[in-house]
């Protein structure tokens, strides 16, 4: 079945087994539109050639590559409570912090409140990562001669699985 690029056509599609691609073009006539609203299922893919609009949830099952790149198979994000406690001179401090569904491998991306992360704390260095089911490890490292004391701080903590 084609579509007429000039007039609005309307398809229907039950259930997909193989790769759907849709080229169309918008009322407009301004440039290739794939629209939908509310629930939609594919199995196997859909190819578009244009501008998708999604409106609603979008659930993925499986990886998103995005512009070729690696497949991601799922991000997660948590504000956790981070410092408080003095890290010595020259040393690190490890903390546990929990991160529900979190598996060891993930990748974690931390962004400390930036608003307070400033002064001294550019001598702490930190790093992340998951070793436990929904744990995460955090390492404060100071590379100052002085103990430094982080204030306790929310952090975005950002969960990444290929």
């Amino acid at each position: 079945m084609a579509l007429s690029p000039t007039g609005q056509s309307r398809v229907s599609v039950g259930w997909v087994s193989s790769t759907v691609s849709i080229v169309g073009q918008d009322a407009g006539d301004t440039g290739d539109v794939f629209s939908v609203t509310g629930n939609a299922k594919f199995f196997d893919g859909i190819v578009v050639d244009g501008t998708a609009t999604i409106t609603g949830a979008l659930t993925q099952t499986g990886a998103v590559a995005i512009g070729g790149g690696t497949g991601i198979v799922k991000v997660a994000s948590s504000i956790i409570s981070v410092g408080g406690a003095a890290v010595t001179g020259n040393e690190s401090t490890v903390s546990e912090y929990a991160l529900t569904g979190a598996v060891a491998g993930d990748q974690v991306l931390l962004t400390p409140d930036a608003s307070k992360w400033s002064g001294a704390y550019h001598d702490i260095n930190f790093s992340a990562g998951v070793t436990t089911a929904d744990q995460v490890n955090i390492a404060l490292v100071n590379s100052a001669e002085t103990d430094i004391t982080p204030d306790a701080m929310n952090w975005r903590a950002t969960l990444i699985r290929f």
